[in-house]
This record gives structure tokens, sequence and C-alpha cells, in this order.
């Protein structure tokens, strides 16, 4: 699925003082980009077939894919699509993209973030609006199994090699 805008990152938690006591809270910037996070996934779920918007991939092993692409510096538009082979290195950190798409798709998405077990971050240059594209796999795509299946194939495997011996 795509989120279409200015590329933002989770700003850090705020503390203040009501009433004398310590109150922590997210600010309002990061709670508007994380809403419209889900929003986008949310849209782009309801519009696929046989995709259940609640949490899909349950609490499953997935692979995360996450392409952003930042508006381009007006000294490259003359490169035109060949904008996206020069070096992204002036914008916000890939980690905190990361972070601020995971969090923001726990309990829509997936049951929980620390599910992710492969993790591809990648920024480019475009000459288009600001965007970035967000892939999605179950982890068996990458020929991984869970441990219960994991665990039925290890004994027929050792059953069959004991009959050799």
């Amino acid at each position: 699925f795509e989120i279409i805008g200015e590329i933002k990152t989770k700003q850090r938690p705020r503390a203040s003082i009501i009433k004398g006591r310590p109150l922590i809270y997210t600010p309002k910037d990061t709670l508007y980009y994380e809403n419209y996070i889900r929003q986008c996934y949310l849209n782009y779920a309801e519009n696929e077939q046989n995709v259940c918007v609640e949490s899909s991939f349950g609490d499953k092993p997935i692979s995360v894919s996450i392409t952003a692409y930042f508006k381009a510096p007006k000294k490259y538009e003359k490169y035109g699509d060949l904008v996206a082979q020069i070096a992204c290195d002036k914008h916000k950190d890939l980690d905190n993209i990361a972070k601020t798409i995971l969090d923001s798709l726990n309990k829509i998405a997936y049951d929980d973030d620390k599910q992710v077990i492969d993790l591809v971050i990648r920024k480019y240059w475009t000459n288009e609006q600001e965007k970035i594209r967000v892939n999605i796999y179950n982890a068996k795509v990458m020929g991984l199994v869970e441990e219960e299946e994991f665990k039925e194939k290890w004994k027929k495997y050792y059953k069959k090699g004991q009959k050799n011996a």
C-alpha cells in the first residue's frame, strides 16, 4: 500500500505537569500521521480481495519492505526519472521512518511489530509527490516456518534418518 504526502517520523513523547501531576503524551502531529498511515492501510485492505482488515497477518511472522520517495531538490529536476539513482542521504533517518510505520500498524495489519523478522528499508529521490510504499508478506514467502510446523518437519526428518542408520 502507499502513503501519499509529506513523509514524517514519530516525534518524541512530551511531558508536562497538569494539576501537579506529570503527564506524558504523544504530540498531535504524530497521532495524526499514525492515524493517516492506518487509514491508508485500511483503504488498501478494503479494496483488495480476500484481505481481512482486522490484523490480517495475526500473530504470524512477517517480512516488511518500506520504500520512501522524497521530493528531489529543484537542482535535480533536469535528471527526470534518473533522479532515483542519486543517493538520497539528506533526509530523515530510515530507522525512524520504519518505527513510525510499524508502530502505526500494530493491531491493524498485525498483532505486534515484534513479529517482523525481516525488514528492508530504502529511500530514493523523486520528482513526483513524496510517498512511502509498504509491502507486508507472510514469512512463509521466505521459506520460513513457525515453530510448530518446524517441530513436525524435524520429527519426520529425524525418524527417517534413524531408519537409514
